[in-house]
């Protein structure tokens, strides 16, 4: 790899970081917003049980979203024919994994507000923020992108 390419590598990877690194950090605003709204006082009315079950299997169809999303455009970006082309599809694979663990922590929010119990947040955002830290992008993934297929197959 030239320095040309392992500089577009690495900013390439640089960027995607501080995106992660943002959509990571409104994960604790949300727990945020949950205190100081559950702090105002009770709700009147508590939701119904299958709202709340119902809200906790989507939290966890996010889950299993973000691993098999991400796997399958992992899979995809290296695939592709040239190194830009596979870093911007690497790069598209990170965020919207990472949106959709970010989705757990909003539907953690989402229980939070309807049930008043912070307890849901703070689960659901735990759950969130080590979903995401498993699948931080890691330096080698993406040199090993930089690698030419046709050459170096990336497994």
């Amino acid at each position: 790899m030239d320095h040309a390419e392992q500089a577009l590598v690495m900013r390439s990877m640089r960027t995607t970081t501080v995106i992660c690194f943002a959509i990571a950090i409104s994960i604790p605003i949300y727990v945020a917003i949950a205190w100081f709204l559950a702090s105002q006082g009770p709700l009147d009315d508590e939701p119904p049980a299958s709202v709340v079950y119902g809200l906790l299997a989507l939290a966890a169809g996010l889950l299993i979203a973000a691993v098999a999303v991400s796997r399958r455009l992992k899979t995809t970006a290296a695939a592709k024919p040239t190194l830009v082309e596979r870093l911007d599809a690497q790069r598209v694979a990170t965020i919207v994994s990472f949106a959709l663990r970010e989705g757990i922590a909003v539907v953690g929010l989402v229980i939070t507000l309807l049930d008043g119990d912070l307890r849901w947040i703070l689960g659901l955002a735990t759950v969130s923020l080590v979903a995401m830290l498993l699948d931080w992008p890691a330096p080698a993934d993406w040199e090993r992108l930089a690698a030419d297929p046709a050459t170096a197959p990336i497994i």
